[in-house]
């Protein structure tokens, strides 16, 4: 232990001569002590002086050195003029630093010192005194291209206490640094001018803020737990590597308490910090809070990201770490040319440890404007980074129902490609449109030009850009619930739930279902080349009866048309629209209805179309027991396409045409049919035949035709859902254009005359007849159920007959025209010595006005009997004409007829035979009858002459004259029954014809002629000719009848040819109220002739021997001496009793 001890004092004792030799030689040798210890000094710096002066003793020495010049690997660092350096030494901190009390420079400067050299003086060798001096005079210290002078004296205890003043030349300007530093407190001036002050300290050499160029004025007081700095602030631009803080100046107070400080910014140029609102730092966790920042381009922007607004709240910066960590809250970011041109109001919050950070986005109020400047309102979720020159930036962009994914990658370093990848689903056309990026807009161009989107689309789409090593690559994929190519303006195929595949140079797409050209399809494969504009394709059809109508434009419903399925195979020229294309196609089996009661059935058939214009093919089929093959032409399916179905089948004529009065056809014979299908035009049948083998039977010659006789005929069936028939022959023009309707003209004949031509356009249906010769059977087959007709409302009716035949008159160019509206008629009839003009109204009221007519013969009117069921209402009004021998020159009456009356009012007639005029002039003349009761009404003034040329009179009495008054009715004028009223009147030359039946009118008759009586009374068996055939030569009387009698007024005159009779008296009526019982007085004047007795007149005819007798008896006296006579004539009328009176 001894030992020990004493071997360590002995190196002790040793090492402290060894370094008391040294200072020795230092004091007293100062420069070769120096250049010994630079040479062995183990250090890259080598120090070159001119002298060295020392002073001072042993332990504290005073160095001087002229010329200094200190380098590091042969570069320049430091050079004085003089350097002097006041040295301490102590013996107990032998092994200790040296330790400097004093520093003066004058005139030199200082360069690129580099102070962590680890083999340094400042390191190993060199130590500062408490009690430092520092006097720095014409100082200048470089740092890489900055220069500054620097004078200046610091004293105190370093570093705690400091007290001094610095200036600092730079530029032509002075600023100042003034400080007063103690244990307690730090006071402080400061006065910087415009300058790179970062760049000063050797510290931050490497920092990006050592080109910061600024300017300070501050004044503070820095104490352990309370601090106050206040001052202004100003700098100039910089340009970091993706930042640029833009020029700003303004005001701050900074204040610190404990460790908690604040730092409030005010009247800046450009504000980022609201006054109000103080960043908040704390010195013990080294962390600066701030409240709320806000940026914009004119504070700063960055590479990283282009904004025009940058809001931040709670942003927190900590500094514990050599590299800052922060984070915050964005509430408001405005971005500019991040894929879109702007994306504005962004939210969301960030973090991140120096230049590297990572962000996540949550907005719901966010705005996109793309590069042609349209907005879309949207929300935006997500979230991304930035770490090492790259930004990764992925989330959720939502408009309305449309929603996509995006990802995108971007680094500063030019060499790095840029990429993004957009994914989304139930996408809106617009929004695709809007976000696909503005360097695709030739694409866009491109696929717009051909396509055109779905309103809900699913969207991939990945670009990558071009650089150095990559060619720019693209990929977009769009899955739509339905979207449209355009062929050309008029032309789409219309695609249902495509993908669609794109690169620079084509576009692909398939689909599973939609429509091309107007007809579905069950798959589609094709690719558009966007240089070539040209489009190959391939498709499979199941194609469906409802929708091939449909594609065809088809309205009738019951046009029945194949499924089919179809496979296409085309090559599409959009610049040029020409189609090179091939369709094959099998159809399945289907029926088409013809008419109501047939079916043609067709077979599977074949169908080929070329290039979308030519079409041809056949299909099997039966119809009518009949295997006809139906062949398939046609042209133009592009744009107006022409469709035939022909084929050829044998008819039976009679299954077609129903028979009637007015037509009978029958036979079988070839028909040609083709059935033609057009754009914009409802189907059509054409049939064609020769009719040679069918038969045609009818009233009209005109119709007629026999089996061997050729008959060409074309029948057109237009609109098959409401047929519209046109035919066409020698015979018959017919045109039916809506057969519910009956609307459409016949011409029979034939074809329209010019006049008429009207008729094609005129609603209902028109007819017309071009006929050589009718009669007058003719108006009974038109109005005949069974011809056909009858049933049809007519509109118009005109026809032109050579010849006319109403019973035995002739009559020749005959023509009418009847205009039929609703149930009004209004038309004429004209021929040689005919015109007759009719007017029928709504009411059925008919008005027949015949002018200027003769009708020679009228005997058919005695023969035709009257038709009790035969409606009408009518006026007949006749002017200048003749009928037989009736020379009418006016009549005007109204008649009525049914079921139940007659009646004919009204009536006014001047002719040369008849003439009937009003009763009175309060009344009007008429001729009515009661059929259900019946009862029989006359009313009138009556002339007539020539009772038997009149029709119908002449057939049951004959007069040549009768003029009277007529007011009466009765219900059976044969028996009296019922008689009453009024007449008075005066008839000639009556003769009741021994045709009439034998009744009671007939036996009063009979009572007035005075041989009647007689022959009666002489109980001779006269026979009822003999009894009733009665000549009276005048009548002259004034009736009246009742209830109970018929009652002469009057006298009742009657003249024959053999006496004059006057009548008075009354006939009774018996219980069933008929004329019967005679009450009459007789005055008897004979006529006797000067060749022929008295009696001989009276009793002519009787045989001699009872007319002897009867004489005797009745009168009981001298025939010869009789001439007037009186009687009672009672009895009965068919049993009358005479007495003579005187």
């Amino acid at each position: 232990m001894k030992r020990v001890f004493f071997l360590t004092a002995y190196g002790v004792c040793t090492l402290s001569c060894i370094f008391l030799f040294c200072l020795s030689f230092l004091l007293f040798f100062p420069v070769s002590s120096i250049k010994i210890m630079n040479q062995y000094a183990v250090t890259s710096y080598k120090i070159d002086f001119s002298n060295v002066e020392n002073s001072g003793n042993i332990l504290n020495q005073n160095l001087k050195f002229f010329d200094l010049h200190i380098k590091k690997n042969d570069r320049s660092m430091l050079q004085l003029k003089e350097l002097g350096l006041g040295i301490s030494f102590k013996p107990q901190n032998l092994l200790q630093p040296l330790n400097i009390r004093t520093i003066n420079i004058k005139d030199g400067y200082l360069g690129n010192l580099d102070f962590s050299a680890s083999n340094s003086f400042l390191t190993n060798f060199v130590n500062f005194n408490e009690n430092l001096s520092l006097s720095l005079k014409n100082f200048e210290y470089k740092r890489d291209d900055s220069s500054i002078l620097i004078n200046g004296d610091l004293f105190g205890k370093f570093p705690r206490s400091l007290n001094g003043q610095l200036s600092f030349l730079h530029d032509g300007n002075l600023s100042t640094f003034a400080f007063n530093l103690s244990d307690s407190s730090y006071r402080f001036s400061i006065n910087l001018h415009s300058y790179k002050w970062i760049s000063l300290i050797p510290k931050y050499s490497a920092s990006p803020f050592k080109d910061l160029v600024f300017k300070l004025s501050a004044v503070g007081d820095l104490e352990k737990n309370k601090s106050f700095v206040k001052g202004s602030f100003e700098h100039d631009s910089l340009f970091l590597q993706t930042l640029n803080i833009k020029q700003n100046e303004g005001s701050f107070v900074f204040q610190l308490n404990k460790e908690i400080g604040s730092l409030t910014l005010t009247k800046f140029l450009h504000p980022f910090i609201g006054e109000e609102e103080p960043i908040q730092i704390n010195m013990g966790k080294k962390s600066i809070a701030f409240p709320r920042l806000f940026l914009s381009p004119q504070t700063l922007e960055t590479d990283i990201l282009k904004f025009t607004n940058f809001s931040v709240e709670n942003l927190f910066v900590s500094f514990k770490n050599i590299t800052p960590k922060y984070s915050g809250f964005i509430t408001d970011l405005d971005l500019k040319d991040l894929y879109f041109a702007e994306i504005l109001n962004l939210a969301g919050e960030f973090s991140g440890l120096g230049k590297n950070f990572t962000f996540t986005i949550n907005s719901e109020n966010s705005i996109l404007k793309n590069f042609k400047k349209n907005f879309a309102p949207v929300s935006i979720i997500g979230g991304g980074n930035f770490y090492d020159s790259d930004l990764n930036l992925s989330g959720r962009v939502i408009n309305q129902s449309s929603d996509i994914d995006f990802q995108l990658n971007r680094n500063l370093d030019s060499t790095k490609p840029f990429s993004i990848s957009l994914k989304g689903r139930d996408v809106m056309k617009d929004f695709i449109e809007f976000s696909l990026p503005s360097f695709l807009d030739e694409y866009l161009s491109n696929v717009n030009k051909n396509y055109v989107l779905g309103s809900q689309n699913s969207v991939y789409f990945h670009y990558l850009a071009s650089n150095k090593n990559l060619q720019e690559k693209l990929k977009v994929k769009i899955l739509m619930n339905d979207s449209k190519l355009k062929i050309n303006e008029k032309s789409f195929i219309n695609i249902k739930s495509p993908i669609i595949e794109l690169d620079k140079k084509d576009l692909y797409f398939f689909s599973p279902s939609g429509n091309a050209l107007n007809f579905s399809y069950n798959a589609a494969f094709g690719k558009l080349n966007f240089r070539s504009q040209k489009i190959r394709l391939y498709s499979i059809h199941e194609i469906k009866s409802l929708e091939l109508r449909s594609a065809l434009g088809l309205q009738d419903e019951s046009f029945n048309l194949p499924s089919m399925h179809a496979e296409h195979k085309g090559l599409i020229n959009l610049t040029s629209s020409k189609l090179n294309n091939i369709i094959s196609a099998k159809t399945k089996k289907f029926n088409l209805q013809i008419f109501d009661s047939h079916k043609i059935n067709f077979d599977q058939g074949s169908i080929f179309v070329v290039d979308l214009d030519k079409i041809f093919g056949s299909f099997p089929s039966i119809y009518l027991k009949q295997k006809p093959l139906i062949y398939l032409s046609g042209t133009g399916l592009k744009n107006e396409y022409d469709l035939t179905f022909s084929t050829s089948v044998k008819l039976d004529s009679e299954v077609y045409v129903p028979k009637s009065k007015f037509l009978q056809v029958n036979g079988k014979d070839d028909f040609e049919i083709n059935l033609s299908i057009k754009k914009n035009t409802s189907p059509s049948l054409k049939i064609y035949s020769d009719l040679k083998n069918i038969k045609f039977t009818s009233p009209l010659d005109s119709l007629t035709k026999n089996k061997t006789k050729n008959l060409p005929t074309e029948i057109l069936i237009t609109n098959l859902l409401n047929p519209s028939l046109k035919l066409n022959n020698q015979v018959i023009d017919l045109h039916i254009r809506d057969f519910n309707k009956y609307e459409g003209y016949i011409s029979i004949g034939k074809e329209l005359p010019e006049k008429f031509l009207n008729f094609k356009n005129e609603p209902g249906l028109n007819l017309y007849l071009y006929l050589d010769f009718i009669n007058e059977n003719f108006s009974d087959f038109i109005l005949s159920k069974n011809t056909g007709l009858s049933e049809i409302e007519l509109n118009k009716l005109a026809f032109n007959v050579k010849n006319f035949q109403f019973y035995n008159n002739n009559f020749s160019n005959i023509s009418g025209l009847f205009n039929i509206i609703n149930s009004e008629i209004k038309g004429n009839l004209r021929a040689d010595k005919l015109n007759i003009g009719l007017t029928k109204d709504n009411a059925g009221f008919v008005r027949i006005e015949i002018n200027d007519s003769i009708i020679p013969d009228l005997s058919f009117l005695n023969s035709m009997q009257p038709a009790s069921d035969f409606s009408i209402n009518s006026r007949l009004i006749v002017r200048n004409s003749a009928f037989g021998k009736i020379r009418i020159k006016d009549f005007d009456g109204y008649i009525l007829n049914n079921k139940n009356n007659f009646s004919a009012n009204n009536l006014q007639l001047d002719s040369n035979l008849i003439s009937i005029k009003p009763f009175n002039s309060s009344s009007k003349a008429y001729f009515s009858i009661n059929k259900l009761q019946p009862l029989s009404k006359v009313r009138g003034n009556f002339l007539i002459k020539d009772s038997k040329n009149i029709p119908y009179l002449g057939e049951f009495a004959d007069f040549s004259y009768f003029n009277g008054s007529v007011n009466l009715q009765w219900k059976e004028l044969s028996s009296l029954s019922n008689i009453e009223g009024e007449s008075n009147f005066i008839m000639k030359d009556l003769l009741i014809k021994n045709s009439i039946t034998n009744s009671r009118a007939i036996n009063l008759l009979g009572v007035l002629n005075l041989r009647n009586i007689f022959g009666k009374l002489a109980n001779f068996d006269l026979s009822i000719d003999e009894f009733t055939s009665t000549k009276l030569s005048r009548v002259e009387g004034d009736l009246l009848f009742n209830k109970s009698k018929m009652r002469l007024v009057t006298p009742l005159f009657v003249e024959t040819n053999a006496a004059k009779m006057k009548w008075v008296g009354q006939i009774n009526k018996n219980f069933q109220n008929n004329l019967h019982g005679l009450d009459l007085n007789l005055d008897l004047r004979v006529k006797i002739g000067e060749n022929l007795p008295w009696y001989a007149a009276v009793l002519g005819g009787l045989p001699a021997v009872a007319g002897s007798a009867f004489i005797n008896e009745m009168f009981a006296e001298d025939i010869k001496n009789l001439s007037n006579f009186q009687y009672e004539v009672l009895g009965t009328i068919s049993e009358p009793q005479l007495e003579r009176v005187k």
